[in-house]
């Protein structure tokens, strides 16, 4: 079995025949009844590899190249249909974002793979493969009536619904002088971004407004009668609206979460302005089919009742699953990604080491502190845990802050980071400790980076949810020990203040490693810890630590498929001949 690759010849066209070949066997009845069985889970594939030209070297002076003689030699060194080797299909060979697992806590090993992609149709419309978990994270989804309702009453089973169902219910303003709402429940993160989703027809209003509840200029307003967007509020990234047949309409609000922020609020509107105004008994619209969940696009509507209901593709090996495992990723442009607490990381299959000790403790040695307290397990850290410490200013004046370095050599590359959350305070500032010029300043409650001193190669804010933020800061050494300082300050720019007791930050999960930017959390305790992502072999990804229960695996990537020769007889003469008559190569894949 060879690893060498079928050459990217010139010739080849580009309109490579693919043919994915299942294997059935079929038992029929006298009756004509049949009995299937399918023994593949995934196809075999047939290719036909037209070879438009091809070039022998010393034919005369001006030809240099030589593929009939790599053609002829890719023939010899795997004699013909015995042993097979790699092939790049030129328009099937990249994947981009592909799931290919969900954690459970305790599986480590998952074998890479991919789905054609395509779409398939419903009553609803026309949806892609999902090759990820999609969850509605909106309780009683299409029982509007179950809702919340503020000045309106809403009537279950008011309508056909669009799916089919008389199951749409009817948003119905009261007489009093109000804003006018039904609103559903949702637990959402701070600082994710959702879009929520609703299917609405008109009734007697024909204007509707869709609304983050509890987030300040959240509301983006409908016309139902000519299907356009109207106003929306500055918090509103991005709204539509899309006919579903019948007069319905699927209307979409895309913004990020703040605190304080929980469901969706729909209100009927007598003429898409917004506002208090006295409500005409029985004027409303219809309404089914809500849905929040993250991310900036509505994707296939999920039913739900009394919780959130999460939709998970069925991977390979599951059959009719429609993926198959991919075998051999190429090396050079593989990323495995995994998603959880600390977002969509980055993982590696080389070492990574975290050199700061106690990374989730700050209060504990060898981290020290200058005119500033640790409070331990002060709050909730990024992870769930309560786990997070306090950095709290003395009522001194100077600078306020804990600090820990190790030893690194002079010149490293070294990035530091932390989670950081307002408590007191709502800037803070970090550097590289022991190496000058290396602060920057944070605002917390913007998420923005202020000042940066005249060593810092770069910064990083990034939002975790819960009013967390990762905060990094790359340089390259100038003094034998490096490290990291959280300091805690009154605004951009500020050193040395006189201090409030007990006033400061939270922090958590501090990381110094060797490298140009930060990567996902290596958690230590009482020494430096290394370690490596993940091993690769065959195309099953092995991680060192279990992803987390519910934690989602995508990689991106080329690959290539294993081949062989469809014969076992090629000479030069029939490579002549397949070139002058426009005929084919034939490889057939092998499992």
């Amino acid at each position: 079995m060879s690893n060498q690759i079928f050459p990217a010849l010139p010739g080849i066209g580009i309109e490579v025949k693919r043919t994915p070949v299942y294997a059935t066997t079929i038992q029929t009845a006298a009756s004509g009844k049949e009995l299937r069985a399918s023994w593949w889970s995934y196809p075999r594939w047939n290719y036909e590899i037209p070879l438009n030209f091809a070039r022998m070297s010393g034919f005369s002076a001006q030809t240099v190249y030589d593929e009939m003689q790599s053609l002829a030699g890719m023939f010899a060194d795997h004699q013909g249909r015995w042993d097979s080797f790699l092939f790049t299909d030129p328009a099937d060979s990249t994947v981009s974002g592909m799931g290919f697992g969900v954690g459970t806590g305790s599986a480590t090993t998952f074998q890479l793979q991919r789905t054609p992609g395509g779409q398939y149709q419903d009553a609803l419309g026309s949806w892609p493969n999902y090759t990820v978990p999609r969850t509605n994270l909106l309780t009683y989804s299409a029982q509007v009536d179950l809702w919340t309702q503020s000045a309106t009453t809403t009537t279950a089973n008011a309508a056909l619904a669009p799916d089919g169902t008389p199951t749409a219910d009817k948003v119905v303003e009261d007489a009093t002088t109000a804003y006018h709402y039904a609103s559903g429940a949702a637990v959402v993160v701070s600082g994710t971004t959702y879009t929520a989703s609703v299917y609405i027809k008109a009734a007697e209003r024909t204007f509707v407004a869709l609304a983050a509840h509890g987030l300040a200029n959240g509301t983006a307003f409908f016309d139902l009668t000519n299907a356009v967007v109207g106003a929306c509020g500055a918090s509103i990234t991005n709204s539509t609206i899309t006919p579903a047949g019948n007069g319905w309409y699927r209307c979409t609000i895309t913004y990020t979460a703040a605190a304080g922020t929980t469901g969706l609020d729909v209100l009927p509107e007598p003429n898409g302005t917004g506002g208090s105004y006295a409500g005409t008994v029985g004027y409303g619209v219809y309404a089914w089919g809500a849905q929040i969940e993250t991310g900036t696009t509505a994707t296939e509507y999920i039913p739900t009742t009394s919780a959130a209901v999460t939709s998970a593709p069925s991977y390979w090996p599951a059959a009719g699953s429609g993926f198959e495992p991919i075998l051999y990723p190429n090396p050079a442009s593989l990323q495995v990604y995994r998603q959880d607490w600390q977002g969509n990381q980055l993982m590696y299959q080389t070492p990574r080491t975290n050199y700061l000790f106690q990374s989730g403790a700050l209060q504990t040695s060898p981290w020290a502190v200058v005119n500033a307290t640790i409070t331990a397990n002060a709050t909730t850290a990024p992870d769930g845990t309560t786990t997070a410490a306090k950095v709290c200013e003395t009522a001194t004046t100077g600078v306020h802050y804990a600090n820990q370095g190790q030893a690194l050599p002079i010149g490293s590359l070294v990035t530091t980071s932390v989670y950081v959350k307002a408590a007191d305070r709502t800037w803070v500032a970090s550097d590289v400790a022991n190496n000058v010029n290396t602060w920057v300043w944070f605002n917390l409650a913007t998420g923005t980076i202020g000042t940066k001193q005249s060593a810092v190669l770069n910064a990083t804010i990034t939002p975790c949810g819960n009013g967390w933020f990762r905060i990094s800061v790359t340089t390259i050494t100038t003094a034998t020990t490096a490290g990291l300082d959280v300091i805690t300050t009154t605004g951009d720019g500020t050193q040395s203040f006189l201090g409030t007791a007990g006033y400061g930050v939270y922090a958590w999960g501090a990381q110094l490693e060797v490298g140009a930017v930060a990567t996902s959390c290596i958690p230590t305790t009482t020494t430096a810890v290394t370690v490596t992502d993940y091993t690769l072999s065959l195309g099953v990804v092995t991680f060192a630590v279990a992803p987390l229960l519910n934690a989602i695996l995508t990689w991106t990537g080329s690959f290539w498929r294993r081949v062989r020769f469809d014969q076992d007889s090629l000479t030069f003469e029939q490579i002549v001949n397949l070139v002058w008559k426009g005929g084919s190569i034939k490889l057939a894949s092998v499992k």
